[in-house]
């Protein structure tokens, strides 16, 4: 595929950024580079998109020792996934079918670097496979400083316990509100599954009731990878993280209200609405426990 199918083409034009984006184009790559396959075996987060059979979208993460995200090969990555709760979506969603498209986003806070993976992926028991379709590091703008101190492992799923609403509870809403970090699943027919991170201020994110989320679209790399998708599939996924405790809140749900998409001065001064459709909250410290270093310094005011 090319490097940017038409929502995200659309969604660029909007923006005037049409330039900026082709500027980059030769980022994307159909392979792993050396560089990449070093980062990949260092790293202890990696986030991953999946979808449903109705069509939902899921985001979900999980965490281990360097090496847990292996690349085999330039094209195969296998992710060690036993640290991630059964009860996840991900594993009803991949073992539905194989060869489900997927989005990966591995991410290292304290170096504040990520690199993105699209691909399609099949399950091996305990196992995740993905092969890579595109891949690509992203820029350092809104990822704040974090060290894990208390790794979860493989016996500690044991313990972890989900429940599943169709909206939003108190305790809920406290953890959207005081994020200053989550992550966002997107799919569309053209352009595979796409898993990106989101920073901000603390309170950038909001639940503004039992059943929406607000988030503002701050100015990134100018690929609109994320809001490209939107604009042609509305279906989204969320993850919020409790670093303390190593909790979970997964959403998903529509985008609402990503159009007029409002620019001054480069940046987008709108947002985005988010019906909440499905919640799923897993205790039991699955992503272990992170200490806080500092926020970017690209963060906007909240």
């Amino acid at each position: 595929m090319g490097a940017y199918h038409k929502g995200e083409k659309q969604i660029q034009a909007l923006a005037g950024a049409t330039l900026q984006a082709n500027q980059l184009n030769g980022m994307v790559q159909g392979a792993l580079a050396p560089a990449a396959v070093q980062f990949l075996l260092g790293q202890r987060l990696a986030v991953v998109t999946t979808m449903d059979e109705n069509g939902a979208v899921w985001i979900s993460a999980m965490v281990g020792e360097p090496g847990f995200v292996y690349p085999i090969n330039p094209v195969q990555i296998i992710l060690d996934a036993r640290t991630l709760a059964q009860s996840d979506p991900l594993w009803h969603n991949l073992k539905a079918g194989k060869h489900q498209a997927v989005g990966m986003v591995v991410i290292n806070f304290g170096q504040r670097r990520r690199l993105r993976v699209n691909g399609t992926a099949s399950v091996d028991g305990d196992f995740v496979v993905i092969d890579v379709i595109q891949t690509y590091s992203n820029c350092p703008k809104y990822i704040q400083k974090r060290e894990l101190e208390h790794a979860p492992d493989a016996a500690s799923t044991a313990n972890v316990r989900s429940s599943r609403t169709a909206i939003l509870s108190e305790e809920d809403k406290v953890l959207i509100g005081s994020s200053d970090t989550f992550f966002i699943g997107t799919y569309t027919v053209e352009g595979g599954s796409d898993a990106s991170h989101r920073g901000g201020q603390t309170g950038f994110v909001q639940a503004l009731d039992a059943s929406h989320i607000r988030f503002p679209d701050y100015a990134g790399n100018n690929m609109f990878n994320t809001m490209g998708n939107l604009a042609l599939n509305p279906r989204l996924g969320l993850l919020f993280v409790n670093y303390v405790t190593g909790d979970t809140l997964q959403v998903t749900g529509r985008a609402e209200g990503i159009e007029p998409f409002r620019w001054h001065n480069g940046e987008h001064n709108g947002h985005v609405d988010v019906l909440v459709e499905q919640v799923v909250r897993t205790t039991g410290g699955a992503l272990g426990q992170w200490r806080f270093g500092a926020f970017s310094p690209y963060n906007p005011e909240a």
